[in-house]
């Protein structure tokens, strides 16, 4: 998934972001643009540059917000079976009662995985909507 969403939508991203970034270095073929770069302030080609960046930074930032709430969907989900499994434990349990207790445990961590795998499509979904807007809105 992430290889993917990067390949497609980072990269384009952050091409776009180097194209802006030598623009702000006066390295285009606008005569204008190159004059206005190279009569810039440092502090005014630092700014141009970052401003540059800002749509990729906000897309990783939001490719790491999918993948944590995911992550925290499996942690919950595990944290249950977890509890699940250790209260349906007597106070002294017999290795057959403890066994049992770790397959129900098991068996239900995989329903957790399952749970957080079919979150997946629509993460990338909504990242390829971002990723679209992010490009729309630096090639103005």
């Amino acid at each position: 998934m992430l290889e993917q969403i990067h390949k497609d939508h980072e990269r384009p991203l952050a091409i776009n972001a180097l194209h802006c970034q030598l623009a702000c270095l006066g390295q285009t073929d606008n005569p204008q643009a190159a004059k206005d770069a190279a009569n810039a302030s440092r502090q005014h080609v630092e700014q141009c540059m970052a401003k540059c960046n800002a749509a990729v930074e906000a897309f990783r930032q939001a490719q790491q917000q999918e993948v944590a709430q995911i992550q925290t969907v499996v942690q919950r989900g595990i944290a249950q079976c977890t509890d699940t499994a250790r209260q349906s434990l007597p106070a002294s349990p017999s290795e057959r009662q403890v066994n049992r207790a770790q397959q129900n445990a098991e068996a239900c961590a995989k329903k957790s995985f399952a749970t957080a795998e079919a979150l997946v499509p629509k993460a990338e979904q909504r990242l390829r909507e971002h990723a679209k807007k992010l490009m729309q809105a630096t090639s103005r």
